[in-house]
């Protein structure tokens, strides 16, 4: 009788940094702060997408990374992408942002829920989602932490 073995990989899991984005305030003091911060990755975006910021215990960036492509009125994303980069980064808890081609920021039944999802994540992982903030046109952006979410 012939025995079977299975093949098991061995793997190590790395960061690796793409570049480097100059921010010239030591962390975010609120979500006006961060949504600043977030707006120039948006840029002539012709999709929805959406960025995970990871802060340490002070609330400065310490990555970002685009967890999701989209089409031109939706991103959707799942926990593991929103949290990978986190977890990977060792970060204290994480930023959401997304884009809405449209430039009006209020959010969808859709951005709630996974508002929801994400900050119900964050506590289970102990990776809080400090805020989600919606970037518009012209500065204007939709922060739920600063609407009582």
């Amino acid at each position: 009788m012939r025995k079977h073995s299975n093949k098991v990989s061995v793997i190590h899991t790395e960061i690796v940094k793409d570049k480097e984005v100059l921010y010239e305030k030591r962390k975010f003091h609120n979500s006006d702060d961060a949504a600043e911060f977030a707006a120039s990755f948006f840029e002539g975006a012709d999709r929805e997408k959406i960025y995970v910021c990871c802060v340490d215990n002070h609330n400065k960036p310490i990555s970002m990374e685009l967890a999701s492509v989209g089409t031109a009125n939706e991103a959707v994303t799942g926990v593991r992408e929103v949290f990978k980069s986190a977890i990977l980064s060792n970060a204290m808890g994480i930023f959401m942002f997304h884009n809405h081609l449209s430039g009006e920021t209020q959010p969808s039944v859709e951005d709630c829920r996974i508002t929801d999802r994400m900050k119900e994540a964050g506590f289970l992982l102990g990776i809080p989602l400090i805020d989600h903030i919606v970037i518009g046109e012209a500065g204007k952006y939709y922060s739920f932490r600063e609407n009582d979410w």
